[in-house]
């Protein structure tokens, strides 16, 4: 499972994730395998999404995905300089994974409420390698209970190859409006803080 997560080994090819697309300034980062590091004594991949600005790669977000008996989860998510435990860790993997499978996941990241509904899509029959794992979030930021920030991805990983790509959405403001992601999404959690 580590190896169809792209968590295996010391270093990882980039993979090319991208959020957004077709409303306003897409968000396109490149995520990558920086080692690993011990947290509540257990090991986790440090996986590190960049984007390109100008002229210089920043780091846009930071997961620490650790292994499971039978999922791999993430404890923690660094957003800017802000880090979210997310509690329990949030399985973003779990066996088996065959088409129709569902898993749930409801707890807290940092201080916040949140749940979220994973699903492994259908196979497309031109790709029968592919598996792709949709995942939709819920989270109640204080303040917005009536308005929830509701985010949703697909994950595709390759049998043989591990992470492929990445694609998903996040409300960030009216379509066709640019951004500044990281602004917007900081801005959002801590928008009753």
């Amino acid at each position: 499972m580590a190896e169809l997560a792209g968590i295996h080994g010391e270093d990882s090819r980039p993979v090319v994730s991208a959020w957004n697309k077709g409303r306003g300034v897409p968000l396109n980062l490149r995520r990558e395998l920086e080692g690993w590091v011990s947290l509540a004594g257990a090991p986790h991949a440090r996986l590190v999404y960049r984007r390109d600005h100008e002229r210089r790669r920043e780091v846009f977000c930071v997961e620490y995905l650790r292994l499971q008996e039978d999922a791999i989860a993430c404890s923690r998510r660094v957003i800017g300089s802000t880090a979210f435990d997310l509690d329990p860790p949030q399985p973003v993997l779990k066996l088996p994974l065959t088409p129709g499978s569902r898993w749930t996941w409801e707890g807290r990241v940092g201080e916040h409420p949140a749940q979220a509904e994973f699903r492994v899509l259908p196979a497309d029959p031109e790709r029968p390698t592919r598996i792709e794992v949709e995942q939709v979030t819920t989270l109640l930021a204080r303040g917005s209970e009536e308005q929830p920030l509701v985010s949703s991805r697909v994950v595709v990983y390759g049998v043989g190859v591990g992470f492929a790509e990445e694609r998903g959405e996040f409300p960030v403001g009216e379509p066709g409006m640019p951004v500044d992601w990281l602004e917007a999404e900081i801005a959002a959690i801590h928008s009753a803080d």
